[in-house]
């Protein structure tokens, strides 16, 4: 017990690694959380590893906050000894133990693969979502539908509000960096300008495996990206999982 914490230092992004369980959209809303750390934290009763190993943790089920109690026994894989689902980069063990809260109010680890970001979300928050479906459109309402889109996301962002996106289950979309039918966390949005005076709006977007990217327009090796353009976000280019579109 001595060699984990519940929390170490700061609570990022980045502490939120998803495992070998399909369970993205939730890990890309536990991510998101992220963003405002007194709201992880209000979600665990208990703030520290204790003895007994016990932890109480805070869900909305049908919208009312209830206590989901969890105790540290965690499966890991038998070489290394690390965790097979949820991970995080260093040792804490919050992110293992939300997901073991999540799966228990559903039965079981084997229930919770596969799943809707808004779902997860209002678990977490006791919110409800905006919902934005884009697959059963047509190509010419696509194109009317995405200035609504930018507006709602801008306006969203300015409000600090939650906001996650995922992908259809095409696996066209692979061959530019994307994961058919997965959910990443839409971490910020961005109008920018280029040298030539070009306005762009941007997604700034993490893939909860914290690896794996878009790599079309405005991805970390794009073309595109100038001088002025990289002075006006937090661009990176290394293959961390964070990419903007």
């Amino acid at each position: 017990r001595s060699q984990y914490q519940l929390f170490s230092e700061k609570i990022e992004m980045d502490d939120v690694i998803q495992g070998k369980l399909g369970d993205c959209y939730f890990l890309s809303s536990v991510a998101n959380l992220c963003k405002f750390p007194g709201l992880i934290q209000k979600l665990f009763k208990t703030k520290s590893t204790n003895k007994d190993g016990y932890y109480e943790i805070v869900l909305f089920i049908d919208g009312k906050p209830q206590i989901v109690i969890v105790d540290e026994y965690l499966p890991v894989e038998k070489r290394t000894k690390r965790p097979v689902y949820a991970q995080s980069k260093g040792n804490e063990i919050w992110v293992m133990l939300l997901e073991k809260a999540w799966a228990k109010v559903n039965g079981g680890y084997a229930n919770i693969i596969s799943g809707l970001p808004c779902e997860a979300m209002e678990f977490l928050t006791g919110i409800g979502s905006l919902i934005f479906d884009l697959e059963n459109l047509d190509n010419e309402d696509v194109e009317d539908y995405k200035y609504e889109i930018i507006k709602n996301v801008q306006l969203s962002d300015k409000d600090n509000c939650l906001i996650t996106c995922s992908t259809t289950s095409d696996s066209a979309i692979q061959r530019v960096g994307l994961v058919e039918g997965h959910a990443y966390t839409l971490i910020s949005f961005h109008k920018i300008e280029t040298i030539q005076g070009k306005r762009v709006y941007l997604f700034r977007i993490r893939n909860p495996w914290s690896q794996g990217e878009w790599t079309g327009d405005w991805s970390d090796k794009s073309k595109l990206w100038d001088s002025k353009a990289k002075s006006q976000v937090d661009f990176t280019n290394k293959d961390e999982g964070i990419f903007f579109m």
